[in-house]
């Protein structure tokens, strides 16, 4: 009888143990989960302000499609690193942008992208 209570005390210990391991695994999950979603809406949160009232940024940073990286392009909203290629692939074999709305010759800008970035973009004059 008392090897048979030891090994049901023992039992239920054991179980008590992964139990409470499986509980902090859960917990452990549960706060990744969060704080991932936390980052994720924060991100969001702040890329909705600024497609929302671009003038009200517009004004810190605008660049010249005709004139700027690659890496300046990608930071439009609604711009990557593969449309920022294109922009430039389109600048070199059709010649510079006359206007905002030129951009549209670029494969994956349409309007609603148009609509994102023109707050930001200023074409400069040529040369006279």
């Amino acid at each position: 009888m008392t090897n048979e209570r030891t090994t049901i005390a023992h039992s239920h210990r054991v179980a008590n143990e992964h139990h409470g391991a499986a509980l902090a695994l859960f917990a452990l999950m549960m706060a990744a989960t969060l704080g991932v979603r936390s980052i994720d809406w924060s991100q969001r949160t702040r890329c909705a302000s600024v497609v929302e009232s671009p003038t009200a940024h517009a004004d810190a940073w605008t660049i010249d499609p005709n004139q700027a990286t690659v890496v300046e392009l990608a930071l439009l909203p609604g711009v990557g690193p593969s449309i920022a290629q294109r922009i430039i692939a389109s600048r070199r074999d059709d010649g510079p942008f006359q206007s905002v709305d030129d951009l549209d010759r670029v494969q994956g800008i349409g309007p609603v992208t148009l609509a994102r970035v023109r707050a930001w973009i200023v074409i400069a004059p040529g040369p006279a």
